[in-house]
């Protein structure tokens, strides 16, 4: 039997237990079989599969119609400002901003049109546009130049990009 003979020795083990059970509940809360699948061909599927609602999510506005859907390189010859949004499956920060745009989208508060590029298979998009890390989100103009690029904002960032402004 090993005897712990240090105060200091035994408080960094109760430090390090502390740290598995937090790192234990993170990964359960946000388990990838119960995540959103950031995959275009998930965006496909019917929504039944996972109780989630469909990825694209639209809402007519005016003349336009605003959505949320997967990145298809024909989104940059619309001529109309978008966002593209660089997310990971696997990065806790892009999948709670998926759900923050699928809320977004779900009240018709949406201002801009918003095209998911999966950050693993995405790669032409994210040399094209200069995103290194997952979560970063490009705001393109009419001519699918980008103006502006926000690496993992906050949630006031992301809703003051993507939303309309309150009445």
């Amino acid at each position: 039997m090993v005897r712990l003979s240090s105060p200091s020795i035994e408080r960094a083990v109760v430090f390090g237990l502390g740290i598995a059970c937090l790192v234990v509940v993170a990964l359960t809360a946000f388990s990838v079989s119960d995540s959103v699948d950031l995959s275009p061909a998930a965006s496909q599927q019917s929504s039944s599969v996972h109780d989630e609602p469909d990825r694209q999510q639209t809402a007519a506005t005016g003349t336009s119609t605003i959505l949320y859907a997967s990145y298809e390189p024909r989104v940059l010859r619309l001529r109309k400002p978008i966002v593209l949004f660089f997310a990971k499956a696997s990065d806790l920060f892009s999948l709670q901003h998926d759900m923050q745009i699928q809320s977004l989208a779900a009240a018709h508060t949406l201002r801009l049109s918003v095209y998911l590029v999966d950050f693993d298979t995405g790669t032409g998009a994210r040399l094209a546009f200069g995103v290194v890390v997952p979560d970063t989100f490009v705001l393109l103009d009419a001519q699918g130049q980008r103006t502006s690029l926000l690496i993992h904002p906050t949630p006031h960032e992301l809703h003051a990009l993507l939303s309309t402004p309150s009445p």
